[in-house]
């Protein structure tokens, strides 16, 4: 599996992944990462991440345009939900919906929790 990423902390926080560096004229450059997909539990990230956490690793890797862009098209309800979460529990059904109208990967999602889960 291949995914793209415009942080190089997102990118190395994936284990076993083989890491490279594309350079972009006039802009940073994209962290390419090929992994396999690793299901063991040591692998696993976390089910459950606190919302600071979530919300900076969102920024981090380049997620906050796009989920900012999509809460204009979400209903108050949804709206509501995701301004008062606590935390982020990526098996929620909730957030699959979320998830799903962001068109991100569930191993765009496993990465993003594993990275949240290294910050203070």
């Amino acid at each position: 599996m291949i995914t793209d990423y415009d942080s190089e902390a997102a990118a190395r926080a994936i284990p076993e992944s083989d890491l490279q560096i594309l350079p972009r004229q006039g802009q940073s450059p994209i962290y390419r990462v090929r992994t396999g997909v690793d299901r063991s539990p040591a692998n696993e990230p976390p089910t459950l991440i606190p919302a600071r956490q979530f919300w900076v690793a969102c920024l981090d890797l380049g997620y906050l345009p796009a989920i900012q862009g999509l809460k204009g098209q979400l209903t108050a309800r949804e709206q509501l939900i995701m301004d008062s979460a606590t935390d982020f529990d990526r098996t929620n059904p909730v957030f699959a919906h979320f998830v799903a109208k962001l068109g991100v990967s569930e191993e765009q999602v496993r990465a993003l929790y594993r990275y949240a889960a290294t910050l203070p």
